[in-house]
């Protein structure tokens, strides 16, 4: 008899393979290596079986996780693709490269290129992070930042569209609300035209999340791109909640102006539940809660915005342990009035650093197309309730800017706190405005914290850091 020779013995299962004896499991192994072994031959994009979430005591459940070809779209939207059809919840991974999101001679008619339904994980390579670095809770947070991207995703070429009304997005994440089905984008950089092209005037968003709820973006960089790096939109009272950490938020060119279809820079993060006719009048039920309408943005960076971030249609953001440096004077950081049926809910913002707004970024400024150096705002309050404290701002002529905007009288501003900020250089902490009304100190905002003996309740922030950003690294 061989001494390699194989047996299979039907009563006890057991293989003996030179000498030795192995139990089934050793062979159920051993075939699932096989199986998975010519799987992965066949496969244009390589799938690596690895992941595994808890289920309940029913132990481990693999997550289809997979490797697409590139950074080219269509490699992205191919893995994406291959997670939807093996259960809908899953991981791509981009690997490591500089790489054209879309080749010059490419088509692009609007919209996003890459479809991503809620459920499925975007990943870059793995990057370096920093860590132990000193920090005195004002401003971005020094550590777990980036070191430097792996996979960068660029558009090296304009595809021209109308400017200021529709953005070209690189991803669309969408969803119906269902909580099961989140979705992340992490370690990515996504560059834009104007990169290559530097007085290019069409505007490109990086990541369009629509109706899906518990998403995080984290660690990625967006650099020139004009308007909209994340868009976090809904249909009709969907939900929109999720997490933005560690990234930054980078344009070197273009110019702002109040008439928004008059720039060609436009918003850092962009916030509407479009249509939405939930308001939640009880603010207590608001401050420090992390409902359907919440976002979160913390522990990044943003630099020469329109806006940093801009609000609308009920939306609640808490903006907090960032760093606004250079940017526009028009407000960076803005909270809409009414446009459609209700405005910005609420505005949570603390423990930031606002500094250094510049009027003139632009070479060869033209006043008539650029702000004029006569506002200089920090928050444009134009809606909405929420609270301002632990900041550090400097060099703005205006802090916050009150303004009734619209005509519906519940949504005006009002329920705002004010307290415990550094202001340096401003001229003017407070400016308030309205055709309809006096906005007064002691009826809509309050230069103290809220008292439960004054108010009916103590404000307590939301845990920091957001549990969501206490996931492992991808």
């Amino acid at each position: 008899m061989l001494n390699d020779q194989i047996v299979l013995m039907h009563k006890s299962l057991v293989i003996k393979i030179k000498g030795k004896n192995y139990t089934k499991k050793f062979y159920a192994i051993l075939i699932a290596l096989v199986i998975l072994t010519g799987i992965s031959a066949l496969s244009p994009i390589i799938p690596l079986l690895t992941n595994s979430i808890p289920i309940g005591s029913k132990g481990l459940v693999s997550i289809p996780s997979i490797t697409a070809k590139s950074g080219y779209w269509i490699d992205i939207q191919e893995a994406v693709d291959w997670v939807v059809a093996h259960g809908g919840i899953g991981n791509v991974y981009i690997p490591a490269g500089t790489w054209n999101f879309v080749n010059i001679n490419d088509t692009w008619n609007g919209g996003a290129k890459v479809v991503v339904p809620a459920g499925v994980n975007i990943f870059g390579a793995p990057t370096e992070r920093t860590s132990d670095l000193p920090y005195d809770g004002i401003g971005m947070n020094p550590n777990d930042q980036v070191v430097d991207w792996k996979t960068v995703l660029q558009i090296p070429v304009d595809f021209p569209h109308e400017n200021g009304k529709t953005s070209y997005f690189f991803f669309k994440i969408e969803g119906d609300g269902n909580p099961n089905k989140s979705s992340r984008v992490s370690d990515i950089k996504f560059v834009g035209p104007r990169e290559f092209n530097h007085s290019s005037s069409y505007w490109y968003g990086a990541i369009w999340i629509k109706n899906v709820v518990n998403w995080r973006v984290d660690h990625c960089f967006f650099k020139n791109i004009p308007a909209d790096c994340i868009a976090v939109w809904s249909d009709r009272n969907q939900p929109i909640k999720g997490v933005i950490d560690h990234s930054k938020f980078i344009n070197d060119y273009g110019y702002v102006d109040w008439w928004i279809y008059n720039c060609t820079v436009g918003y850092g993060v962009s916030i509407a539940p479009f249509g939405s006719t939930l308001w939640e009048d009880n603010i207590t039920k608001v401050l420090g809660k992390y409902n359907w309408n919440t976002v979160f943005i913390e522990n990044s960076y943003f630099s020469r915005w329109r806006h940093s971030v801009a609000s609308n249609d009920g939306a609640h953001y808490v903006f907090r342990h960032n760093t606004i440096e250079k940017d526009s004077v028009v407000g960076s950081l803005d909270g809409h009035g009414t446009f459609n049926y209700i405005g910005t809910r609420a505005m949570e913002i603390y423990n930031n650093l606002i500094i250094d707004p510049v009027i003139n970024w632009v070479p060869n400024y033209n006043s008539t197309t650029s702000s004029n150096g006569d506002e200089g705002y920090t928050i444009n309050w134009r809606g909405g309730g929420g609270v301002f404290f632990n900041n550090y701002i400097r060099n703005y002529k205006y802090g916050i800017y009150m303004v009734d905007e619209g005509t519906v009288e519940k949504c005006w501003p009002h329920n705002i706190w004010i307290w415990n900020n550094t202001w340096v250089n401003v001229e003017y902490p407070i400016l308030t405005y309205s055709y309809y009304r006096n906005i007064t100190e002691g009826v809509d905002y309050f230069l103290r914290a809220p008292s439960l003996e004054l108010d009916g309740f103590q404000y307590v922030p939301y845990s920091y850091p957001h549990p969501l950003t206490l996931k492992g690294t991808p």
